[in-house]
């Protein structure tokens, strides 16, 4: 036999997927047909045999298939448009395979259209209800797929019409066939079916004919003709589709009420499912081996035969088919109104396995059987072993814990049993006014809550069982069941009742003690007056435990719902309870409801005092601040203007208080905001400027630097003198100035900073505040600012006046030199020279600082234009410094006698360096003695300045001592030939010079080195050291190239404490 293609595989699909027992209904796929959702109904209407098909080849039908099957169908197409010649059997297999690759595209392109559909669905489908209304539902659009099927059918109709001799003939005839049934051409096709079983007796398909020709029937309710297809189907036992045969027969008989035929019918197909599985060890054809013994319970159920079924499926190891029997059975005899015989099955059911996980059904419908017949006794004795048997803590609970289905089924039926009973009772008892039904039915509430605490129903329940306990005068609970009924649903149906009833409820249980609690109050607060201290006067008193459940109810109900016409007085009761306990923070807001709600009313008058009073009486300035406000903006409340200013002055007070509170609580942006509020709102406050001062310091405090700076500012614009006692204490207005200026120095804006510090020197010259500049640093600095930005009579002004206020500082005779500097500076020669004059003749000076007397000394000799004078006045200066360098501070004075000392010792080098050796002998040889002590006298001179341990003039005393003996090298290397002497002799005499000059060259450039060496260690960069570099370079190239040293040009003073030893 020829093995089945794509096609008829996907035939036998629709025939297994489409062709259930429609002639007949299975209650159980009904009711689960009903619980699917509208998207699932939706997925079930459109799965037919090309849905199944995607689902099981959709790789084979993915882009790259598709590249190649449209590539096969062009050159199919190609190939028979082109060769009109060929062979008719080679153009059939052609056509057939075109068919074929039309009915794969067709499968391809439809499951495009419904991706496209199920996207579109989707999104139409998760549309809000109301939108999803006015869009029309998207259907399924299959042009393309459909246009394919087409050309296939057109196909197989050549093939058939134009090559009937085809070998494969009668396969395009069962497609064709399949095909049209595919397109809804149902009665074509069948004709097509019975014409293959006619005509082909010997075809592989006429078993898949047979069997599409029953479908047909079936469908269309002729059973009778299904039957005869179907069983002309399973004429071919070996045939794939025989147990589909003999499943669909089945079906048949049921249809015609014969259950019997139709039982071993289906024990056959099971047999044979069996049979092909044990010869081949492996799956043959179609199995509905499951599906037979599934419907085989319904069969068994309608033929009434217990003990064969129970047989028949314990045999085959199914009992699960039997129990499923016997559940359909009992439901059967309850139809038939058996009701006695349908318990009796569910209770053998029961017995069969009682932990199976469906029993808690059965039990529900043993009670319902009951229910059916009035015989309620039975029937509650039926809940309450469903309770205790198949409730949460029962064994069968155990056992299931895992099936959350069956747990949540049980849970369900011994909820809607628990529910009915108590409901009942409750209406009878208020029908009949019985105080036995009304017992009967709190105990089944409580017993109904006990076990669903929560729960769909259990809001209801539980407020039937608060009013029966109140009208059982139970008021205690009654409380508690109207509190859980409130706070489950704040929108339920019984919240008005149930919120009211708490209360009247509580009132109930407060009765007895009222006043007793009161008088308790009473006395309490009489013993906090008079012992009590501040605010401990009018600490609260502790609530009795009712009392406290009172309040809450008030304002549960007041919360829930705030435009009741109960409300106001609800939460008046409350508030005037706490305030009679000096709960006066939660009493006021309930007052101030009250107030906002109807301002008129005598309970906001009474409100409205006792809220200004007790926050004022506990210190909250917070609320007092804000209920004031409220007062006083409210026209409704205090029309006398003398009451409104009342108002305003409690509000301004609380207003800074509340400020203050923020700074002692450590919340320092809260108060930065509150002073900085306060300060802006009560212009005519006498506490205004402290306010922005506190405001200033606190966002200062919070890192908002820029808006303290702007605020300091305002204060120093608006508060020179201050508007009370408190502030003028604190010094507000100069500690601003002191933190502005102090700002401007850290910004390096100094022009801002010098002036607020003379700012704060001519408010304040005393001003000391600790964490402030103070005036006289301050000034001092201002003093240096002006000098650097140029305002050299201001920053002498300042000097001055520094020195004034403080003539004992420490300080002041630096000061003193350093307005020389600056005078000498700015090219104000003779002011510079009197102010040094005025330092170095200065006995005080002398005696206490003898170097600043000798740095003024030198300084005054370096204004000096002529050199001769300059010099008389240094030989004055080192005569002054021999009579007083016993001093104080003389040791300190060596620098300003270097360079002194140097200064005159130029004059001895100039008149050394300008001896030469002329070209007679006699006065050669006296210059070159003279030359040679010269060198001797002035270096041992140079060497006293050395001595001095002077850094830069230490450096200079070196590069001179380098030059001493350069001049001297030079000198001989530039002396004459004496004039008897020829050419040799002469060349003689120079090579003779030379050698005399050479160690002097050694020397020299001993000390330059040490010159630049003591430079670099010293870190001293002066004109000498560049020298002694250039001299290297000249007298060393090779060891100091010219330039190879990059140094500072010396623009500067070295330090004048730098020493430093040095060797010769």
């Amino acid at each position: 036999m020829r093995s089945l293609s794509t096609l008829s595989i996907a035939a036998l699909a629709t025939s297994l997927f489409l062709g259930g027992p429609l002639l007949s209904t299975n209650p159980s796929l009904v009711a689960e047909a009903e619980a699917q959702s509208r998207r699932e109904k939706r997925k079930q209407k459109v799965l037919d045999y090309k849905a199944f098909e995607r689902e099981k080849n959709r790789a084979a039908y993915g882009k790259k298939a598709n590249e190649k099957r449209q590539e096969a169908i062009s050159q199919l197409k190609s190939i028979l448009a082109q060769q009109e010649r060929l062979p008719a059997d080679t153009k059939a297999e052609m056509l057939m395979r075109l068919a074929e690759l039309y009915f794969e595209q067709s499968k391809y392109e439809y499951n495009l259209e419904m991706q496209d559909y199920e996207k579109r669905y989707d999104r139409w489908f998760d549309l809000p209800e109301k939108q999803q209304a006015k869009e029309k539902e998207p259907q399924l659009v299959a042009g393309r797929s459909a246009a394919y099927t087409k050309k296939s059918i057109q196909n197989y109709q050549i093939i058939l019409k134009n090559y009937p001799n085809y070998p494969r003939v009668d396969e395009a005839l069962f497609f064709l066939a399949f095909m049209l049934n595919d397109v809804g051409q149902e009665k074509e096709a069948l004709e097509k079916y019975q014409k293959l079983v006619k005509t082909f007796a010997n075809s592989d398909f006429v078993p898949d004919s047979h069997n599409a020709i029953g479908e047909y029937y079936f469908k269309n309710n002729n059973a009778f003709k299904a039957l005869q297809a179907y069983k002309q189907a399973a004429r071919y036992k070996d045939s794939k589709i025989y147990t589909f045969a003999l499943y669909k027969m089945g079906w048949c008989y049921y249809n015609v009420g014969e259950f019997g035929t139709a039982i071993e019918t289906l024990k056959e197909l099971v047999s044979e499912t069996d049979r092909r599985m044990a010869e081949s060890g492996e799956q043959s054809g179609i199995s509905l081996k499951e599906e037979a013994l599934r419907d085989l319970v319904l069969f068994f159920s309608e033929e009434g035969d217990l003990q064969a079924a129970k047989e028949y499926f314990t045999r085959y190891g199914e009992k699960r088919y039997y129990r499923k029997m016997l559940a359909r059975l009992g439901n059967i005899y309850v139809d038939q109104g058996k009701n006695s015989l349908a318990v009796q099955t569910y209770r053998e059911l029961i017995a069969d396995n009682p932990f199976a996980s469906d029993n808690p059904e059965h039990q529900n419908s043993i009670i319902k059987a009951y229910q059916g017949r009035d015989k309620f006794d039975d029937a509650n004795e039926e809940i309450d072993r469903l309770v205790e048997v198949y409730g949460r803590e029962s064994r069968w609970a155990q056992e299931n814990q895992d099936n959350r289905s069956a747990m949540k089924e049980s849970e369900r039926l011994i909820e809607k049993n628990l529910r009915s009973v108590p409901i009942d009772n409750h209406r009878q008892a208020e029908k009949r006014r019985s105080a036995k039904l009304l017992l009967l039915a709190e105990k089944g509430y409580a017993r109904y809550l006990d076990y669903f605490e929560s729960g769909y129903k259990t809001y209801e329940l539980r407020f039937w069982h608060a009013e029966v306990l109140y009208k059982l005068k139970r008021f205690e609970q009654a409380t508690e069941q109207y509190e859980k009924v409130v706070s489950a649903d704040p929108k339920g149906k019984f919240l008005k009742d149930a919120a009211g009833n708490t209360i009247f409820a509580i009132e109930q249980v407060l009765k007895p003690i009222k006043s007793k609690l009161a008088a308790k109050a009473k006395k309490a607060i009489r013993e906090l007056k008079r012992s009590g201290t501040g605010t401990g006067r009018y600490a609260e008193i502790e609530l009795h435990p009712w009392e406290s459940r009172l309040v809450k109810a008030c304002d549960t109900y007041a919360t829930n719902l705030p435009k009741d016409k109960k409300t106001l007085n609800f939460l008046y009761k409350a508030a005037l309870l706490l305030h009679d306990r000096n709960h006066y923070n939660d009493s006021n807001p309930r007052f101030l409801k009250i107030i906002r709600a109807n301002p008129r009313s005598e309970m906001a008058q009474y409100g409205v005092h006792e809220i200004l009073e007790s926050y004022s009486r506990i210190e909250n300035w917070v609320k007092l601040n804000e209920a004031a406000r409220e007062f006083y903006n409210n026209d409704q409340i205090g029309k006398t203007r003398k009451f409104k200013g009342e108002l305003r002055d409690i509000y301004q007070r609380a207003t800074f208080k509340v400020a203050e509170g923020h700074a002692a609580g450590g919340k320092d942006t809260e108060a930065a905001t509150a002073f900085l509020d306060f300060y802006k709102e009560f212009a005519d406050s006498k506490v205004r400027d402290i306010a922005l001062y506190n405001s200033a310091f606190y966002f200062g405090k919070i890192g908002q630097k820029s808006k303290r700076i702007e605020l300091r500012h305002e204060f120093v614009d608006n508060f020179p003198k201050p508007l009370g006692k408190d502030s003028a204490k604190a010094k507000l207005y100069e500690k601003s100035v002191a933190e502005l200026a102090s700002h401007y120095q850290s910004t390096a804006t100094y022009d801002r900073a010098a002036s607020l510090f003379r700012t704060l020197y001519d408010k304040d010259p005393g001003f000391d505040e600790q964490g402030f500049a103070t005036s006289r640093d301050g000034l001092y600095d201002a003093a240096l600012y002006k000098e650097a930005l140029g305002d050299i009579d201001g920053s002498i002004k300042d000097f001055r006046d520094y020195m004034k206020s403080w003539p004992d500082g420490d300080d002041v005779l630096a000061t003193r030199m350093k307005i020389a500097q600056m005078l000498r500076k700015a090219g104000r020669s003779s002011e510079a020279q009197a102010q040094l004059k005025s330092i170095y003749s200065d006995k005080k000076v002398i005696a206490a600082a003898f170097d600043l007397a000798m740095a003024a000394h030198l300084a005054y000799g370096q204004l000096i234009s002529k050199r001769d004078k300059q010099l008389a006045h240094y030989r004055e200066g080192l005569r002054f410094y021999d009579k007083n360098k016993s001093k104080p501070g003389a040791e300190k004075a060596a620098k300003a006698v270097a360079e002194m000392r140097f200064e005159l010792l130029e004059t001895d080098f100039s008149k050394y360096a300008a001896k030469t050796i002329p070209a007679d002998t006699k006065k050669a040889s006296k210059a070159l003695k003279g030359k040679m002590e010269g060198v001797g006298g002035l270096e041992k001179k140079y060497v006293d300045v050395l001595n001095l341990k002077q850094g830069e003039w230490g450096i200079a005393a070196l590069y001179r001592i380098g030059t001493l003996y350069g001049n001297f090298a030079d000198t001989l290397r530039k002396a004459p030939c004496p004039k008897k002497l020829d050419e040799d002799q002469c060349s003689i005499y120079k090579f003779g010079l030379e050698d005399k000059a050479y160690p002097l060259v050694d020397k020299a450039v001993d000390a330059f080195t040490k010159a630049r060496e003591k430079s670099y260690e010293l870190g001293v960069y002066s004109p000498f050291t560049v020298k002694a570099l250039q001299e290297l370079s000249r007298l060393r190239p090779e060891e100091y190239p010219a330039n190879a040293e990059q140094t500072p040009t010396p623009d500067y003073t070295s330090n004048p404490y730098t020493t430093a030893d040095f060797e010769l």
